[in-house]
């Protein structure tokens, strides 16, 4: 359930890159893939970000701005341009706290 969604299609060379990108918008427009809470100053990643934010660093991670160890900079860095710019500039800001969801290891409905 923790899982970004499958497609319904298969993922084609030709599409991959917008496919993917479809993909990672409902994945942190998900409950289990991202959330803020301003109010509580806490910014909610899914336990995938813990697990293989390395993966964002060569790419994405930037010394100033944003939260957290250079894997965390760098996940919310890539994640900030899938956000509305009011939620890009919370992030940059970096006055937070990052928590990792809890994994759900459940499959999901067929």
């Amino acid at each position: 359930m923790s899982c970004p969604p499958l497609r319904n299609e298969p993922y084609l060379p030709e599409k991959l890159d917008e496919q993917l990108d479809e993909q990672v918008e409902k994945f942190i427009s998900s409950p289990q893939g991202f959330r803020l809470d301003r109010q509580k100053n806490k910014v909610y990643l899914s336990s995938i970000f813990k697990w293989y934010g390395q993966d964002w660093i060569d790419n994405y991670y930037i010394q100033d701005g944003f939260t957290g160890n250079q894997k965390e900079k760098a996940v919310l860095n890539f994640l900030s341009d899938y956000l509305s710019p009011k939620e890009r500039q919370y992030l940059e800001n970096g006055q937070y706290k990052i928590i990792y969801l809890d994994y759900d290891w459940s499959l999901n409905k067929q």
